[in-house]
């Protein structure tokens, strides 16, 4: 495309991208949580960033979207829970992308899946400029992310089916597309610790129809096929987290949660735990400072407690459950007053409780007066309730800030 036609074109996608701009914000799209999981044990953390299929046109959460079949079909391939961030927008691009994960800590994934170029696509960018954009985007997630990550990079994906797109856009859009797609081949050689992979094509019985959660599953399953073909899906356990106080605390606070009341759906859920464990209690603490502040107790009531060498400080400084079958003969809370004196714990199961940027800011935990033991499948369903309450109270968060 000579310099003439590509300024042409890109005035011709303008004026579309703003005849349609109304009309394409009104196509569904996953509002609220932007998190998906699978049930199991030694979860593997995935980040999912782009635009296009990323977004989740046509569904409302993105359980139904990209990201719930990503976690659901690894989950059952790998036999492990399964955890997944999205981070995608509609005009994200190439050069956008470092500015949107500009407050996500890269080194708590063991996989980073990349789906940008659409947008780029649409915007007809130059080719060249693009590539640029594309390998610093790239350099910047290898240098962030965990030594051992697994960075995942698909190609230009298909636009989803819309009447909102004419013929002529149509035209250019395939053909950019195609001229993008040669680049990131070209720069692939120069990211060799990169997985680069081709995004499915629609498949035949899709054509031409809305995207929706069938078509989301059999995208992942093909390319989950075809990543499976040069890697091992089993990724290794390499995030970390990084043990930053005084970011843990104002990440906390920003909140805005501290000292209110539970909504009724956090009491029900600390209240179902409570009755499927067959606990004394059950509880969704925060580490406030010096104190531990108890949101919502099903069971024994305690309103705060000392952080200072408690079982939810040490929750919070693991990377999954922590659990204690019987305190009396562990060292590290023989003496603790919620031991030793009132109200005698003796057994403890956590699970940490993360704020939406990425801080270990609390616990969902059980805590029983009686010793006892704790199974594989226990330590699944606490995770589950975990983070079904910590969606819960990301759901309240912009209703509490108001």
């Amino acid at each position: 495309m000579n310099a003439v036609s590509a300024t042409l074109g890109r005035v011709i996608m303008r004026l579309w991208l703003l005849a349609a701009a109304g009309a394409w914000q009104d196509v569904p799209r996953p509002t609220g949580s932007t998190t998906a999981h699978s049930s199991g044990i030694d979860p593997i953390r995935l980040l999912l960033v782009g635009c296009g299929p990323a977004v989740g046109y046509g569904v409302l959460s993105h359980d139904l979207a990209i990201a719930g079949q990503l976690a659901r079909q690894l989950g059952t391939i790998t036999g492990q829970g399964v955890d997944v961030d999205v981070v995608a927008a509609d005009t994200l691009t190439a050069r956008s992308a470092v500015a949107a994960l500009s407050d996500v800590q890269l080194a708590r994934y063991d996989s980073i899946i990349v789906l940008v170029g659409l947008f780029d696509v649409i915007q007809l960018a130059p080719v060249d400029r693009w590539g640029r954009d594309m390998s610093s985007f790239l350099s910047f997630l290898e240098d962030g992310c965990a030594e051992g990550a697994t960075i995942v990079v698909f190609g230009i994906p298909d636009l989803p089916a819309s009447k909102l797109i004419g013929a002529l856009p149509s035209l250019l859009i395939s053909g950019h597309a195609v001229a993008l797609q040669a680049e990131l081949d070209r720069i692939a050689p120069q990211h060799s610790g990169t997985v680069f992979s081709p995004f499915p094509g629609t498949p035949p019985e899709f054509a031409g129809r809305a995207p929706g959660p069938s078509l989301y599953s059999a995208l992942v399953a093909e390319a989950l096929k075809s990543v499976g073909s040069r890697i091992d899906l089993n990724f290794p356990s390499v995030a970390t987290h990084v043990n930053d106080e005084e970011a843990r605390q104002e990440a906390l606070e920003r909140l805005g949660i501290l000292d209110s009341a539970a909504g009724e759906r956090l009491d029900q859920i600390t209240g179902m735990a409570r009755k499927l464990f067959g606990t004394t209690s059950a509880a969704l603490t925060f580490l406030d400072h010096d104190r531990q502040w108890f949101m919502t107790v099903a069971g024994y009531g305690i309103a705060q407690a000392q952080r200072a060498g408690s079982f939810c400080d040490r929750t919070i400084r693991t990377d999954g459950p922590f659990i204690v079958p019987d305190a009396t003969i562990d060292p590290r809370f023989l003496d603790h007053d919620l031991v030793a004196k009132g109200p005698r714990i003796r057994f403890y199961a956590g699970y940490p409780i993360m704020s939406p940027d990425g801080y270990r800011i609390g616990t969902f935990c059980l805590f029983d007066v009686r010793r006892r033991p704790f199974a594989e499948a226990d330590v699944v369903l606490l995770r589950d309730l975990a983070l079904r309450a910590q969606q819960q109270l990301w759901s309240e968060l912009p209703a509490r800030s108001r």
